[in-house]
């Protein structure tokens, strides 16, 4: 005996098959996705399946812990499916139509607390010229919240040293002004004395040869000092942007200036460090409250 709902299946499978022509991946991936819906509808028959049944089955899911992205692909699978029943007239009405898809919500970026910040910072030897280029590298990372592709190719005149700015062109050839600590700056100007005649390029970071750095070795250079510390989480440049929004919000800086420093169009991207603010509130309270 067949399976309850083989024949809507093998129907669906081969219409993606013959008539859509997807790739034999694609449409396994169409047909395990719709196996564990059937599986989860089961005795109910496709045409009495109501909105009722699909929100039930979507919140399972979320329950079980699957990815927000295969979340939505089931959703996108299940859509094409009752799409394929009502042009085969196999049903009348889409228990999908008006329903919104589920919401892919963004990961939390992770960040470093300052002392682990700090633990980063010195585990670089600074009597090393090298190390002290890669400390260079870290201190503008986090001062500025800059991206790696805006760090490495920082130029020696983007500084502004008497009012400690310096000039960013970001995204979308965007310029902006951002501040810069004293600190991240003293070390800066001992690297560029200390590399004055072997200099090749006016970009700030450069190597042995005397010419700029990559994007792949500044990837390379978290990781080596990451490994020379304690910290478990993954290092790579982009946590110390985050490290730099999320300490500055948490010290009371408003939203739209860490949107001007980030250089974000879109002040939606940037309210995501309020999540994560809230979390910290919530740990604090948990320390400090003494019902916490």
């Amino acid at each position: 005996m067949k399976p309850l709902h083989s024949e809507y299946l093998d129907g669906f499978i081969s219409f993606l098959s013959l008539e859509k022509g997807l790739s034999g991946n694609s449409v396994a991936s169409y047909s395990l996705d719709m196996t564990s819906f059937f599986e989860y509808i089961e005795p109910k028959e496709v045409p009495d399946i109501g909105k009722k049944d699909i929100l039930g089955y979507f919140s399972a899911l979320k329950d079980l812990g699957l990815a927000p992205t295969s979340i939505a692909r089931k959703y996108s699978s299940l859509k094409s499916f009752f799409n394929y029943l009502i042009y085969d007239n196999r049903i009348k009405n889409n228990p999908l139509e008006l329903m919104e898809a589920p919401k892919i919500w963004k990961k939390l970026p992770e960040v470093l607390s300052y002392k682990e910040i700090k633990s980063l910072f010195a585990a670089c030897d600074i009597k090393s010229l090298w190390e002290l280029r890669d400390l260079c590298a870290m201190k503008m990372l986090y001062s500025s919240g800059l991206r790696v592709s805006e760090l490495i190719s920082l130029k020696t005149g983007d500084f502004m040293w008497d009012i400690e700015f310096i000039r960013i062109i970001g995204k979308g050839n965007k310029e902006r002004l951002v501040p810069v600590n004293r600190d991240a700056l003293d070390t800066v100007k001992a690297f560029l004395m200390q590399t004055a005649e072997i200099r090749k390029t006016d970009a700030v970071l450069i190597g042995r040869d005397g010419t700029g750095l990559t994007r792949q070795y500044i990837w390379q250079m978290l990781k080596k000092y990451a490994l020379k510390t304690a910290l478990s989480k993954k290092i790579y440049p982009h946590i110390l942007r985050h490290s730099f929004a999320t300490h500055m919000l948490e010290n009371g800086a408003d939203l739209r200036s860490i949107q001007e420093m980030l250089g974000h169009s879109d002040i939606a991207t940037t309210q995501i460090y309020t999540h994560i603010s809230r979390e910290y509130i919530k740990e604090i309270y948990k320390k400090c409250h003494p019902r916490g």
